[in-house]
């Protein structure tokens, strides 16, 4: 029995095949659009919130990380700060580890211009709220 020779595009075939299999594509897809939100949430929705919440608040406004959640219903902020603008020698710096704001339906939208100052300001929103000190309790009697 006579062996047949080696097919040499038998590999580059293969490889081709599997890379356009929809499997690859979406998860291609996928990867792109998730480091596209990062790198958003990483330059310029942190220079539109830490814009906005110094205007609203007259805070600096500082984060370490911003990641999207896993299907962009979430954003996570980490390593947070929030200091005066005219920060004297007793004025604390507010910090946060971690925090995780919800994003709602309005994240899928993350690149729309029309739905990015509404999750902006909800974003600031958060942020303030989190980082706000915690108020005294109120006496009933008043």
């Amino acid at each position: 029995m006579a062996s047949r020779p080696p097919n040499s595009s038998a590999l580059g075939n293969w490889l081709k095949a599997l890379a356009l299999s929809p499997g690859v594509l979406f998860s291609a897809a996928y990867l792109t659009l998730h480091l596209a939100a990062a790198l958003y949430l990483n330059t310029a929705f942190r220079a539109e919130v830490a814009r906005a919440i110094e205007q609203e608040t007259n805070l600096q406004f500082h984060a370490g990380l911003l990641s999207a959640g896993p299907s962009l219903e979430s954003v996570t902020l980490r390593n947070v700060e929030l200091r005066s603008i005219h920060l004297g020698p007793g004025e604390p710096v507010r910090t946060l580890k971690t925090i995780t704001l919800p994003l709602g339906d309005r994240g899928r939208r993350l690149f729309s211009r029309r739905t990015a100052e509404a999750l902006e300001r909800s974003v600031c929103n958060g942020i303030i709220n989190a980082c706000r000190p915690p108020r005294a309790p109120q006496d009933p009697d008043q």
